[in-house]
């Protein structure tokens, strides 16, 4: 009896603990909770077998002289903090109770997603910003002198980025559910947003020229963790763990799944972006002005609040997409890692891509938006719903994230009653929405 009570305490509090840090990482120290997380993550991740990321600075391309480095200098010290030197040791009974309470509580599980991706956005938002500010600068004045804390803020914002793509991979792992099912209210909501979110971290971070790439070439040692490896093989591996079915068993594909669909229909696709992880492109390049950037781009900083959405009314490019004419310098390719990437999940990324592009064969159906049907915020997709009671609108995407987070417009902060489709149609209603009339009512 006593043993069986001992075993009890010992279930609830596991329980207790994976419900404990998987609370929304909002108005919280979040940092901690995500650290633990990725202890249970690591070592099953796709790249992923090692915390501290991989140098071929150090003399030779053989997998003995590729040993593990904090930097890109030859001799450089370890800062010794744990979750930088523990070795991997992955569990699968706490991944296992993980999933099993996200896909019990669908309410919990789209408030935890939803808090991770607001803050990946910031994160990463924040970190593009920071290397533009650097890059302008380094243009602008020759020998430029840079503040370390800046440099460090950036480095920070870099980790924090890769560690909530680490995170956001092991829920797809292991909850698969919340991105497959339909039938789950908020599953469009949040496999679009995931969606968009990686297509936007790869165009940004892999095909040069860009800021990314120019800082990794200053080798500076402030930012030493700001390479390609540790960001882009967290992004493949959620594409991985999204489309795992497809890829294992939909050899010969007949239709384009939900997700699939999601993926090869967001602006900010590009072929090019996966084939740079395998040191070749063969994909024809937009040129970088011309790749919708979404909440990413800090040109639009002035009209989009990363995390909060508060938004004034930003202006579409109404300038045809140009291909660029020549050739990119690719300076990293996976197979450059054997310490770290085996020739199997290379191989992967392979059949990824082979797969996304049969599936692309079968979107002939798909018609672009025009220029002046797209939405005000995202400028990607097309204008589908009106709010009421101020009448303005956006697509269904940009206005059901922002309902996570506030119940007001974007741009009058009118409380939102109701949002209609086109056709009247309502999907929306604030029961929050008092009676008093407003301005708009009057």
């Amino acid at each position: 009896f006593t043993q069986e009570k001992l075993f009890l305490f010992y279930c609830l509090s596991q329980s207790a603990l994976v419900r404990s840090l998987l609370r929304p990482y909002e108005n919280r120290a979040w940092g901690q909770s995500n650290w633990l997380l990725l202890r249970f993550w690591l070592g099953d991740g796709y790249a992923y077998r090692d915390s501290r990321q991989p140098s071929i600075w150090q003399g030779g391309n053989q997998p003995i002289q590729m040993g593990l480095c904090r930097s890109r200098a030859k001799n450089e010290t370890h800062t010794g903090l744990l979750h930088h030197i523990a070795p991997a040791n992955p569990s699968r009974h706490f991944q296992k109770l993980i999933g099993q309470k996200l896909q019990e509580d669908e309410p919990f599980a789209t408030a935890f997603l939803n808090s991770v991706l607001s803050q990946l956005n910031w994160a990463f938002s924040e970190f593009i910003l920071l290397l533009q500010e650097i890059q302008n600068t380094a243009h602008r004045q020759e020998n430029a002198v840079f503040e370390p804390k800046q440099l460090k803020i950036c480095s920070m914002c870099f980790e924090l980025t890769v560690s909530l793509m680490r995170c956001l991979e092991m829920v797809i792992t292991v909850a698969p559910e919340i991105f497959q099912e339909p039938s789950r209210s908020n599953s469009d909501l949040i496999l679009n947003r995931v969606c968009q979110l990686i297509s936007q971290v790869l165009s940004r971070v892999t095909v040069p020229p860009g800021c990314f790439q120019f800082i990794v070439d200053m080798c500076s040692s402030d930012l030493n963790s700001v390479t390609h490896f540790p960001i882009i093989s967290a992004a493949l591996g959620i594409l991985l763990a999204l489309l795992r079915s497809e890829i294992d068993t939909d050899r010969n594909p007949q239709k384009v799944t939900r997700i699939t669909r999601a993926l090869l229909t967001d602006p900010s696709f590009q072929f090019a972006n996966l084939e740079f992880a395998l040191g070749e492109i063969k994909t024809p390049i937009l040129q970088q002005a011309e790749i919708p950037r979404g909440n990413f781009d800090p040109q639009t900083r002035a009209h989009i609040d990363p995390l909060t959405n508060d938004v004034r009314v930003a202006v579409p490019s109404t300038s045809s997409k140009r291909i660029r004419a020549d050739p990119p310098i690719i300076k990293f390719a996976l197979s450059d890692y054997p310490t770290h990437v085996t020739p199997e999940e290379i191989d992967e990324v392979r059949r990824l891509i082979e797969m996304l592009r049969l599936k692309q064969s079968l979107l002939s159906d798909i018609t672009l938006p025009s220029e002046d049907s797209l939405c005000p915020i995202c400028c990607a997709k097309p204008i589908t719903v009106i709010f009421t009671p101020c009448k303005h609108q956006s697509c269904s995407n940009c206005i059901m994230q922002h309902l996570m987070n506030s119940k007001v417009c974007f741009y009058c902060k009118t409380l939102i009653k109701t949002i209609e489709t086109n056709e009247g149609t309502v999907i929306y209603n604030n029961n929050e929405y008092t009676s008093a009339p407003t301005f708009y009512e009057i």
